[in-house]
């Protein structure tokens, strides 16, 4: 009786939001949702991508003015561990004289009041509105930013101009943004500041090189200082006329790729004041609102007796936060913080990451078991062409794989030219036609290698 009761209210809470879109569509001709979302969501997600050290953070902050890097073994290291977010507001002086580039500015989301041009004191309007992913550039943190690049929609890729190029994170994560087929690309020449003209010249052509040897079009390349604030409203207007809303269906279920998860309440509080776990990511497609109730999947598994048994969740939406703005109901497009009614234990920690949310039975399957087609990738910077033509992945080999979101190892128990069966260490939420990025382990390190495609899928679980 409970689980019907459960499957009623999420049926009527559904409907309920349906008519509302709709009602409001009429009144409002449709653009009552552009306008709402883009003043209080971003509209584009934005991935920073690129080699360890080469500035991806502090072009997030020169951005947004957030620091991303905020975890005490990041500050001590230096370095993005985490898949860092801040949002980032991009105005256009209403003056004529004021050109482009200089008439692009941004200012933090939050600080949006009373808005002059900082060159002619005219009035600001907004221009766009972005969420910037700050993906980890160390090699071992190379699944975080394959995790990270399902939530993207475009991809800003930063090179340092004092280093040679491609360095090898460089070449990864530049082939993980092409087998995810984003072609929103934005090229940054970082710390320009710091070499001579001919060694900014030599980094240049370097980088001219890397984009034609991976066939890349219509790519744009910006020398600039993060640091010292040059050139960047060449950035921004590059983002703003280049990286264009993609647009979403807002009828559609909702379907929620989870990538970070934790819990916000400090030691020793008082249990009145507990709060529920809070999961965060990016809306795929449809909208979510306040008290709706929804699933996490796969939720928590477990094996008893070679069998892998699933829960998931079933959650209802306390809150909806974007930076510290909290809202009633969320749309596709940025990144969001949703608070639950979850234990904070289980969230605690990114337990969570990787999973998706939605309604019920309009979410993939779980599986433990997936066939796929694969394909090696024509170049890997730290092989030769030789070894690269022989990399195949072997009969009973361990390898890395991720979909969509969510990232687990498996073992090859089946393989026929250029097809492998591969049995899960945990289970995963997909379908067939979904994209996976292939990982082997070289050198005591995960390398991506390779990409597929899922072409049959084992669902077979135990769900409890």
């Amino acid at each position: 009786l409970t689980l019907m009761l459960h499957k009623c209210i999420q049926i009527l809470s559904h409907l309920i939001i349906k008519i509302k879109l709709s009602i409001l569509d009429l009144l409002n001709g449709n653009d009552y949702y552009k306008i709402q979302k883009f003043d209080q969501q971003a509209t584009v997600n934005i991935g920073v991508i690129g080699h360890v050290a080469h500035g991806k953070s502090t072009l997030v902050k020169a951005l947004s003015g957030i620091s991303t890097v905020k975890f005490k073994n990041e500050l001590e290291r230096n370095i993005t561990i985490k898949l860092g977010y801040a949002n980032c507001l991009i105005f256009k002086c209403t003056n004529l004289h004021c050109t482009p580039p200089s008439c692009y500015q941004t200012i933090v989301s939050n600080s949006c009041k009373r808005l002059k041009c900082i060159r002619c004191h005219k009035k600001l309007v907004s221009a766009k509105h972005v969420s910037l992913v700050d993906c980890p550039g160390h090699e071992i943190l190379m699944n975080t930013m394959l995790g990270g690049a399902s939530i993207m929609n475009a991809a800003i890729l930063v090179i340092a101009a004092d280093e040679e190029c491609p360095q090898p994170q460089t070449f990864e994560h530049l082939a993980a943004v092409n087998l995810c087929q984003l072609s929103k690309l934005i090229i940054v020449q970082n710390k320009i500041d710091l070499v001579d003209n001919t060694q900014a010249l030599k980094n240049y052509y370097q980088i001219k090189n890397l984009c034609r040897s991976n066939k890349l079009k219509n790519y744009h390349i910006i020398p600039l200082s993060a640091q010292k604030q040059i050139n960047m409203d060449v950035l921004l207007q590059l983002i703003v006329e280049k990286f264009t809303e993609i647009p979403r269906n807002i009828h559609e279920l909702p379907l929620i790729f989870i990538v970070r998860s934790f819990d916000v309440n400090k030691p020793g509080i008082d249990l009145k004041d507990l709060n529920g776990g809070v999961v965060g990511g990016s809306i795929v497609k449809g909208v979510i609102k306040l008290n709706q109730y929804l699933e996490i999947r796969p939720g928590i598994f477990f094996k008893r007796k070679n069998e892998i048994l699933c829960n998931f969740l079933r959650i209802q939406i306390k809150s909806i936060n974007v930076e510290d703005k909290n809202l009633s109901y969320a749309t596709a497009g940025g990144l969001i913080g949703i608070g639950t009614n979850l234990d904070p234990s289980i969230t605690k920690g990114d337990k969570l990451s990787g999973q998706i949310m939605g309604i019920g039975k309009s979410l993939p399957s779980i599986v433990s078991k997936i066939l796929i087609t694969y394909r090696i990738l024509k170049r890997i910077i730290y092989l030769s062409k030789e070894s690269v033509k022989s990399l195949t992945i072997k009969l009973g080999e361990i390898i890395m794989i991720t979909v969509n979101n969510s990232t687990t190892s498996g073992k090859i128990y089946s393989k026929k030219k250029n097809r492998v069966s591969i049995e899960l260490i945990k289970p995963i939420c997909c379908k067939i036609g979904d994209r996976v990025c292939v990982s082997r382990r070289i050198s005591n390190h995960w390398r991506l290698i390779g990409c597929g495609k899922i072409i049959k899928s084992n669902s077979k679980l135990n769900i409890v």
